[in-house]
């Protein structure tokens, strides 16, 4: 009989193996069970601090999960490694109950069968919806889900319990696919898995797990370790060097030492503070201005307006007793905070007889949203005499009418610009090559201008200058491509990216037009239109957009190829406010001649940050190759500027990922909706 190792002997005396016998499972579970359904006097009731990232990027202990997930808003990036897996991973925490997680493995030695492509690599999307929140009766229950796109090659799906009784944090969870190595007693369609954390301090965090993966039995194209592994359980520690900044160290499968770090930041928080407006609060002085004349009035307000450099297409006025400004706001990425800017000026300028104040903002010179408010309710609130939530009710907001004459006693003075918009913008884009594993890169410079010559008119220009392209890449396009050719013009020289004229109309307080030629994208020209109505308090939208092109010839500034393609499309938008999420639904024909659904959600917060996903439904039937049957689907992010300045600036930081570059739902990407 042979004789067993050392790692063997220690897994025999602490009554782990390979493959657990299915009695030392039923007691470790029951154990786990009785520790959630006790009640836990001393818990937190809460994820953190034993929300941290595991091997695969998901929050978790190393290899199984828990229930905790990212906070609501929260960024986490990193790299993590155990022999021979390599894992790079980004985590967001989507919504209060979602965290999706997105991670690039690379198994270190194992052929991919393609010479070019070196050691395999796959790419997977995960998803956790957190189902029930720690309470003091209830531990936390999550769902999950882990490759779901892609090779689906390390997939399960699972449900987890954690409980704390800080400052320890149990789990135990039960799942199918990979996590369904270890079987439970008297059945072989779920494992199950089981898990401690100690919360040592406020930094460091000590974890040891139970986990059911047997890599033996790994889909041939990823079985590293055919083998199997000496152990199922995994011990290590997790440090938080700074706020944002953690790192790790496991001992892992009884053999292979484990590290990691990441990165994380909120995005519904600036990292750094705002520094004041000039004058905020110069109102709260003995008020000089109480006799002012009406004309006195609008030239000292419109002037301050001006001088705020924060507003174009200024108009001021007095009408009765109410005096009003229209401004439409071109540096403020919040229009609540333009308006309170707005507001804080006219309050300085109006005399004694003003009952109104109100504060039209707009958009090329066209009023979208009217608030109005009284002078001693604003002077209360901004003096902490009058609470948010009273000040809320007492402000009136309505679509604004349409711009027509003003009445013949009107008091009035307007500051206009021809040029609204004008800069130089850097511009990144990445392909991975799926053929040789590389990841290709183009560096460029857009620099671009916009002039409004009339209410509702944008003449856009912006120019792609590229510096630095390695990108290079081929594949078997289909006849006609519609976007599975987009490297073609990442690989190309200097080229308008937009070159167009963009009119809007208000038709009425509620309706509005738009209308689009030119040089539409960097792939293509051409014309589209579209309508949009908003329906009861604004929460709805419903609106109908076309679009008829023709392809652009990727090495040409203004050429054009003899391909041409249309869409017609429906939308409808639904905005949750206690969320600030909106949802969109598009229905129709898309430019590659598909017919279906394209789904999008985005989520907005404080800061201005916003982040989506979208996917797409449509009938591929008589589309060929890999746009047979594939369906559309990536997420995207804009991370604003001002996150990282104590100045404010409507400078955005915009990137999208899809995992391929396919035809299907595919629409014009529009400069302005």
């Amino acid at each position: 009989m042979e004789t067993p190792g050392p790692l063997t002997r220690w897994s025999a005396k602490f009554g782990f193996a390979r493959r657990p016998a299915p009695l030392v499972t039923a007691w470790f579970f029951l154990f786990s069970i009785l520790v959630l359904l006790s009640d836990p006097a001393t818990g937190l009731s809460a994820d953190k601090p034993f929300n941290n990232p595991s091997n695969w990027g998901g929050t978790g202990l190393f290899e199984i999960p828990n229930a905790r997930i990212l906070d609501d808003g929260e960024l986490r990036l990193g790299f993590a490694t155990a022999d021979p897996y390599d894992w790079y991973v980004l985590g967001i925490g989507v919504l209060p109950f979602l965290e999706c997680d997105i991670r690039y493995t690379e198994i270190n030695e194992m052929p991919s069968g393609l010479p070019e492509f070196g050691d395999f690599k796959d790419k997977a999307f995960d998803v956790k919806l957190q189902l029930v929140p720690e309470s003091r009766y209830l531990p936390a229950v999550a769902l999950g889900l882990q490759d779901v796109e892609g090779t689906e090659l390390f997939s399960s799906k699972y449900i987890a319990l954690s409980r704390q009784i800080y400052p320890f944090d149990f789990t135990v969870g039960a799942g199918t696919g990979r996590l369904n190595g270890i079987h439970a007693p008297f059945t072989d369609r779920f494992g199950l898995f089981a898990g401690i954390e100690w919360a040592v301090n406020d930094r460091l965090t000590m974890a040891a797990e139970y986990s059911p993966i047997d890599y033996a039995e790994d889909p041939r194209p990823v079985r590293a370790l055919p083998e199997g592994t000496d152990s199922s359980i995994n011990v290590g520690m997790k440090l938080k060097l700074t706020s944002a900044l953690s790192v790790g160290m496991s001992w892992q499968r009884g053999d292979t030492l484990g590290f990691m770090g990441h990165l994380r930041f909120p995005l519904g928080k600036p990292l750094l503070p705002k520094r004041p407006d000039p004058k905020e609060w110069r109102f709260l002085v003995k008020q000089p201005h109480w006799r002012l004349t009406s004309q006195q009035m609008v030239d000292g307000a419109l002037n301050d307006l001006i001088k705020t450099r924060k507003f174009t297409n200024i108009e001021v006025s007095v009408e009765g007793r109410s005096l009003i400004a229209e401004v439409e706001n071109n540096r403020y990425l919040s229009n609540t905070k333009a308006a309170g800017r707005a507001f804080r000026i006219l309050l300085h300028y109006a005399n004694s007889d003003m009952r109104k104040l109100v504060v039209k903002l707009s958009r090329r010179g066209i009023p979208v949203i009217s608030v109005s408010v009284t002078p001693q309710h604003l002077r209360d609130y901004l003096t902490a005499r009058l609470s948010m939530d009273l000040f809320r009710e007492l402000i009136e907001v309505v679509p604004a009418e349409p711009s027509s004459d003003l009445p013949p006693d009107t008091v009035a003075s307007q500051s206009t610009s021809l040029l609204t918009e004008y800069g130089i913008d850097p511009q990144v884009t990445t392909i991975f090559d799926q053929t040789t594993a590389e990841l290709q890169s183009r560096f460029s410079l857009i620099p671009h201008a916009t002039l409004q010559p009339w209410v509702g008119n944008a003449l856009v220009g912006r120019l792609d200058i590229p510096l630095y392209s390695n990108v290079d890449a081929s594949t078997d396009l289909p006849p006609e491509p519609v976007r599975s050719d987009t490297w073609k013009y990442a690989d190309s020289g200097a080229a308008f990216a937009r070159l167009m004229d963009d009119q809007v109309l208000k038709l009425s307080d509620r309706i509005y037009s738009r209308l689009s030629s030119g040089y539409l994208e960097r792939m293509y020209a051409g014309v589209g239109g579209e309508l949009l109505t908003f329906i009861g308090d604004g929460s709805f939208a419903v609106g109908l957009e076309a679009d008829w092109v023709r392809k652009r010839e990727p090495d040409e500034l203004f050429g054009l190829q003899d391909v041409d393609s249309h869409t017609i499309l429906g939308n409808i938008y639904y905005y949750f406010s206690p969320l600030n999420l909106t949802l969109q639904t598009q229905v129709g024909r898309f430019l590659a001649g598909d017919e279906g659904f394209r789904f999008q959600m985005t989520r907005r917060y404080d800061t201005g940050a916003q982040m989506g996903f979208w996917l797409s439904l449509t009938d591929t039937e008589d589309l060929t190759g890999f746009n047979k049957g594939y369906e559309d689907k990536g997420m995207f992010i804009q991370i604003p500027l001002s996150m990282f300045f104590n100045s404010e600036t409507r400078r955005q930081f915009a990137y999208s990922v899809s995992p391929w570059t396919r035809d299907v739902g595919a629409t014009v990407d529009h400069w302005q909706s």
